[in-house]
């Protein structure tokens, strides 16, 4: 339901109750079409302060102790408001005729006893104990695979880009290479044209891991926005699927390619045979195969939360 539906709901009986912080419940008046509220204390929201691991890492030692020196001190202050206003809020309500359930009144404001807290807080660590042990090594090692893997997809795909950025680099060194020597020198170099062509064609197979990584590369931006989480989980699945398979034709038919290349050469490197710019694509291919499971297991929407 719409939250600007809920009191008009309340007022006409559709919902029973509603849950929400004290603040949120007088801002919007619900007091005014309900008898009773319950103080379950069932809900804890905790503010995450996050900083960039490679920003803190520049920090010196002074640095971090003020940060987190600071960070304490916003906690503690965080919690005295929270629990102020939580004072004000049950004071708020009490003067607006809703009284403690221990005092007439033409509503009720009840506390959850503090045993029955206790009893379900042992029934969660008893639930916990029970855990199957072998539940638990599973998990922790799920967990342990898989930031292994993420270590080893960002070292491929960071490798594969800084490649690329070296291709570009040659490619760009080329052709300035190229014209001094055509119309300045005027005697034209034509291997560098050859080895152009190499590097961008490596270029291009070399960044196409880091475009998967960060989900740029096969995008549904219109039907992400609209669905919702079910949907969303589909089409991750879907985009995955089509882009394991093409990545899996380039290195097979990249590789066949590759093989029968060999034997060809260009005119202006006949010293070069074509393997070395056709074995891009299956290696461009495997790069970008780690890239996907990488963005599988931490799914990035860098091009799709940047978009206008």
């Amino acid at each position: 339901m719409a939250f600007p539906e809920v009191f008009t709901a309340l007022q006409q009986g559709t919902v029973d109750g509603q849950e929400n912080p004290l603040s949120v419940i007088l801002g919007a008046k619900f007091s005014q079409v309900q008898k009773h509220l319950t103080l379950t204390g069932h809900v804890y929201s905790p503010a995450l302060l996050l900083m960039n691991k490679a920003a803190w890492d520049k920090l010196s030692a002074a640095d971090k102790a003020i940060f987190m020196e600071a960070a304490k001190e916003a906690v503690k202050a965080n919690r005295a408001r929270v629990a102020e206003d939580d004072a004000k809020g049950v004071a708020e309500l009490r003067s607006q005729g809703h009284a403690d359930r221990r005092e007439p009144g033409q509503g009720q404001v009840h506390r959850r006893a503090g045993h029955r807290e206790c009893r379900v807080r042992e029934a969660v660590r008893q639930g916990g104990d029970r855990q199957d042990p072998r539940l638990q090594v599973a998990a922790t090692s799920s967990r342990a695979l898989k930031a292994w893997f993420l270590r080893l997809e960002r070292l491929s795909t960071g490798a594969s880009m800084a490649a690329a950025c070296l291709m570009l680099a040659v490619a760009a060194s080329l052709g300035l290479f190229q014209i001094v020597t055509r119309f300045v020198l005027e005697r034209p170099a034509e291997w560098t044209e050859v080895l152009i062509r190499f590097s961008l064609i490596w270029m291009v197979f070399l960044g196409i891991p880091t475009a998967f990584r960060i989900g740029a590369m096969v995008s549904v931006d219109a039907l992400y926005r609209a669905s919702g989480p079910a949907v969303r989980r589909l089409l991750d699945g879907v985009v995955f699927l089509a882009a394991v398979t093409l990545m899996g034709v380039i290195l097979w038919w990249g590789w066949d390619y590759s093989q029968r290349g060999r034997v060809q050469t260009v005119i202006g490197l006949e010293s070069f045979s074509m393997f070395w710019a056709y074995v891009a694509l299956p290696v461009g291919a495997v790069f970008s195969l780690i890239a996907l499971v990488g963005h599988l297991l931490d799914p990035q929407r860098n091009e799709l939360d940047a978009a206008q």
